[in-house]
C-alpha cells in the first residue's frame, strides 16, 4: 500500500469519527515519516517503508495488548481495536512450509561464503522481509542450518 493510500485512508477515518481507526493511520503514517526521515528519503516515502511502519506498529500494538493489565478491559478493548485496524494493512504473509521453500532455494541459488547462521540469515532476511514474521524466518532458518551441520 502507498504513502497516499494510507493518506486517503485517515481522511476517510476523520469523515467517518471512527477514533480507533484513525490513531491506527496516524501511527502507521507516523512511524513511515519517521522511518523515511533516518533513510533521508522523507520526500518519497516508499511502499517497502509504508510496509515497514505497519509491521513495526502491529507489533507495537500486539506488544501493548501482552502487556495491558486484564483489569484496565476499557483500555485493553481499545488496543485491541487498534490492533484489529492496523492489521487491516498488514501484507499477506508467507506460512512456515512456503518459508522453509524460500529458505532452500536461497540457499541453492546463493553462494554463501561462510558456513555459519549469520550467514545465512544475511542471505535471507532481505529477500523475506516484509514477506515473513522475522522469527519464523529465524526459526526456519536454524532448523534447517542445524540440519545441514550434521551431516
Amino acid at each position: 500500500m502507498t504513502y497516499k493510500e494510507i493518506q486517503r485512508e485517515l481522511i476517510i477515518a476523520t469523515k467517518e469519527r471512527n477514533k480507533h481507526w484513525k490513531a491506527a493511520l496516524v501511527e502507521i503514517i507516523s512511524t513511515a515519516k519517521n522511518m523515511a526521515i533516518a533513510q533521508k528519503c522523507k520526500d518519497d516515502i516508499s511502499e517497502s517503508i509504508v510496509t515497514d511502519a505497519v509491521m513495526k506498529t502491529v507489533k507495537m500494538y500486539k506488544e501493548q495488548v501482552e502487556t495491558c493489565p486484564s483489569d484496565r478491559e476499557e483500555l485493553l478493548s481499545e488496543y485491541n481495536t487498534r490492533l484489529k485496524y492496523a492489521m487491516l494493512y498488514m501484507p499477506i504473509m508467507m506460512n512456515e512450509e512456503e518459508v522453509k521453500k524460500a529458505v532452500y532455494h536461497i540457499l541453492a541459488t546463493v553462494d554463501i561464503q561462510q558456513d555459519t547462521k549469520g550467514a545465512l540469515m544475511k542471505a535471507v532476511m532481505p529477500r523475506l522481509k516484509g514477506k515473513a514474521d522475522g522469527k519464523l524466518i529465524n526459526k526456519v532458518v536454524t532448523e534447517i542450518y542445524n540440519k545441514t551441520i550434521q551431516y
